[in-house]
C-alpha cells in the first residue's frame, strides 16, 4: 500500500493520519486525501468520496470489494511489512503485535490424547462441553499474556488474522482479544460469496454453532456493531440477520445496530433470537440442533417504531 505513494505521502497526528494525493485525480500535488491508520476510514476532500480501507484497496487494485476483503484481511495484513515499518517509525514502538510468534512460542494445539497436560485437558473438556470439539483447530496458551486461556482463531485461507483468548482457569476478564488489531474492525470468518442469510452473533462460539448447523454466521465480538464492521457487511449479497443474545444487552445491541444501520444507509435488517430458555445460540445448539434451526428461521424485519410501541423487549421470553 505505502509503496504506491512512495515519496508522495506524509504522516500527521503522531502517525495516525496518512495524507496522500487523491486517487480520483491524475494530479493532486496538495494531497487532498486522508486515511486514518487506526480506523481505516478515508476521505477525499476534493471529490467528496469516502469509505473504508478495503474499499480503497479495491479501487487501487481494480478488483471487487469481495476480493479485496479476502485479500486484505489475510494476505496484506501479514505481507505488507513496509506499512508496519512506517507505523513503527511514527508510533514509537506501539505498532501491531504479530500473531505468528504467539502461536510459535506460547500456544499449543488442543489434542484429545496428551497425558499430564492440565491446560490441554481443560481446553478439551471446554470444547466438548460447548459441542464444538472437532470442528476446526483450537489452541491454548502455556505462557505469555494469554497464559491459561483457550485460543479461538479467526482463520481464512489457512491463515490466522485474529484470535480471542477465553479463560480456562477463572481469569478476569473472561475474554481477551488479540491486541494486534482492533476487535471493532474484525468479523468472524464467514462465506462472503453466499447469498443466504448471514446471522450476526455476539460471540465466536455462537457463530461456530450456527455454522455447524449449516447456516452462514459471523460475530461482531460483542453486542455492539461498529461502523467499520458495517462497512464490511455492506456488500454482502444476502440478508443480514441480527442474532444477538436473548437478554437486555442483546436487545440493546439490536437497537444500536438498527440505528447505526440507518445512519450508514444499509438495507433493512432482520432479527431473531435463540429459543426461550436459552441465553445464546451456543446454549441452544448444545440442547437441540433442531430447535436452533427452528428459532433461526423465525425472522422478523426490524422496525424501530414498531419495536417501541409493541414493547417487544418485555415479551421476548413469553
Amino acid at each position: 500500500m505505502i509503496k504506491k505513494f512512495a515519496g508522495k505521502f506524509k504522516l500527521i497526528s503522531s502517525g495516525r493520519e496518512l495524507i496522500i494525493p487523491s486517487v480520483f485525480f491524475t494530479s493532486d500535488a496538495k494531497r487532498h486525501m486522508s486515511i486514518n491508520l487506526e480506523t481505516g476510514l478515508w476521505q477525499c476532500f476534493k471529490s467528496g468520496e469516502k469509505g473504508n480501507f478495503i474499499h480503497l484497496y479495491a479501487l487501487l487494485e481494480s478488483i471487487s470489494y469481495k476480493a479485496a476483503y479476502r485479500k486484505f484481511l489475510v494476505d496484506e495484513f501479514f505481507a505488507e511489512q513496509e506499512f508496519k515499518t512506517v507505523k513503527e517509525d511514527y508510533q514509537k514502538g506501539q505498532a501491531s503485535e504479530e500473531i505468528d510468534p504467539e502461536f510459535k512460542n506460547n500456544f499449543r494445539l488442543v489434542e484429545a490424547h496428551r497425558d499430564g497436560d492440565e491446560l490441554n485437558s481443560l481446553a478439551t473438556l471446554f470444547l466438548i462441553d460447548r459441542g464444538i470439539y472437532g470442528y476446526g483447530k483450537f489452541y491454548y496458551a502455556v505462557s505469555g499474556l494469554y497464559k491459561g486461556r483457550l485460543i479461538i482463531p479467526y482463520q481464512t485461507n489457512d491463515r490466522v488474522y485474529f484470535f480471542q483468548a477465553r479463560s480456562l482457569v477463572g481469569q478476569y476478564p473472561k475474554y481477551l482479544n488479540f491486541r494486534g488489531m482492533k476487535s471493532s474492525s474484525i468479523l468472524y470468518p464467514f462465506d462472503y460469496d453466499s447469498t443466504k442469510p448471514l446471522y450476526i452473533c455476539e460471540g465466536a462460539l455462537d457463530a461456530m454453532s450456527l455454522q455447524i448447523c449449516g447456516l452462514n454466521a459471523t460475530t461482531t465480538i460483542s453486542c455492539h456493531v461498529s461502523r467499520a464492521q458495517l462497512d464490511q457487511l455492506r456488500y454482502y449479497n444476502g440478508s443480514l440477520v441480527v442474532a444477538y443474545d436473548n437478554d437486555k444487552a442483546g436487545n440493546d445491541g439490536l437497537r444500536s445496530f438498527e440505528i447505526l444501520r440507518r445512519k450508514a444507509r444499509l438495507p433493512s435488517v432482520y432479527y431473531c433470537f435463540p429459543p426461550a430458555g436459552c441465553k445464546d445460540w451456543n446454549e441452544s445448539f448444545i440442547k437441540s440442533k433442531e430447535s436452533t434451526l427452528l428459532a433461526s428461521s423465525r425472522l422478523n424485519k426490524f422496525n424501530l417504531l414498531e419495536w417501541d410501541t409493541t414493547k417487544e423487549l418485555d415479551t421476548l421470553d413469553q
